[in-house]
């Protein structure tokens, strides 16, 4: 029913993203308190942590966090990234066999 191959790709995918690219634009809270939002194209992780920077794995390590939050968004990220590697796979295979 399901790709195994694909499935951990695309897990794999949308950890990295999450992992390499910044926060766009931190949303100012108090006065020193910031929202980060991760996740590419849906923002899907937010955490709050006060004067942070806009990468993720400094603000997971730095001690400073005062609060995070999951969104639904990682269900829409990871249905676009499925289907588009099962896609693109399906056409590699496609192409061997010809």
């Amino acid at each position: 029913m399901y790709n195994k191959k694909v499935l951990l790709t695309s897990i794999i995918s949308i950890l990295l993203l999450l992992i390499l690219i910044p926060a766009i634009s931190p949303t100012h809270l108090h006065t020193d308190k910031y929202a980060y939002s991760y996740g590419f194209p849906f923002n899907f992780l937010t955490l709050y942590i006060e004067n942070g920077t806009r990468f993720l794995i400094p603000n997971l390590f730095s001690g400073r966090i005062t609060g995070w939050s999951l969104n639904v968004s990682v269900v829409g990220n990871f249905i676009i990234f499925y289907f588009a590697l099962l896609f693109i796979f399906k056409k590699l295979t496609n192409k061997q066999i010809e």
